[in-house]
């Protein structure tokens, strides 16, 4: 289904695809071949440590009101457990690291154009065709504009409430900095090209069941 809509979009745009690899286009430039080596912790230090002491105000003022620290919930502690050891040195640079590489990558991958927004858009794997609970942790958030579009459903069995459910089947767009309408516009216009539905319910299914594009009638995962 994701394959029927990339192809969708390459019959609107009139263009076809080219695949690339973020991982291998930095190791081909880098001293040291691997983004992981060059940045291990760039966007992990930044992001734990604030999550941490931005709070430092709201956990003093909980415990001296109540004469207890403030209950936060598994996700949440465990976030904070972690941000404990970096340093504000260690904060600083991994800001100035995702710098240098939102730099390169709007050089060597895509970036911002004066006419069309984004000078190119990209498509990318999104989640995995398996169930994803509530009670599970969300990946870390994306530094580019980044669309989900919902195109499928596909059925499996349910662990939390027994019964077959469907799980949504999506694709993504990932702009420049700014592109944020222009991938809104550009994944209305292709669903509206192709002939598929740019609306989903308000149910317990995205898209009416049955034997139709929409749906992926493969059973099952778990």
């Amino acid at each position: 289904m994701t394959e029927a809509f990339i192809t969708a979009v390459e019959k609107f745009l009139g263009v076809k695809r080219t695949p690339i690899s973020i991982t291998d286009t930095w190791a081909s430039q880098s001293a040291r071949g691997s983004w992981r080596e060059d940045a291990a912790g760039s966007a992990v230090w930044p992001m734990y440590y604030d999550t941490y002491y931005t709070f430092d105000d709201f956990r003093r003022d909980y415990l001296e009101k109540f004469g207890k620290p403030a209950y936060v919930g598994p996700y949440m502690r465990k976030r904070w457990s972690l941000a404990v050891p970096f340093t504000k040195e260690e904060r600083e640079q991994g800001v100035a690291e995702m710098k240098v590489f939102r730099k390169w990558f709007e050089k060597n991958i895509m970036g911002p154009d004066p006419d069309t927004i984004t000078d190119a858009v990209m498509m990318m794997p999104f989640g995995s065709a398996a169930p994803k609970y509530r009670d599970d942790a969300n990946n870390l958030p994306s530094i580019v504009p980044t669309l989900i579009v919902p195109i499928g459903q596909k059925p499996y069995n349910s662990r939390i409430s027994g019964l077959k459910e469907y799980l949504p089947i999506v694709s993504s767009f990932v702009g420049a900095h700014g592109s944020d309408l222009l991938l809104l516009n550009l994944a209305e216009a292709v669903l509206k090209s192709a002939g598929w539905p740019t609306e989903v319910k308000t149910d317990r299914e995205a898209f009416a069941v049955g034997d139709n594009v929409r749906n992926d009638l493969q059973e099952d995962v778990e």
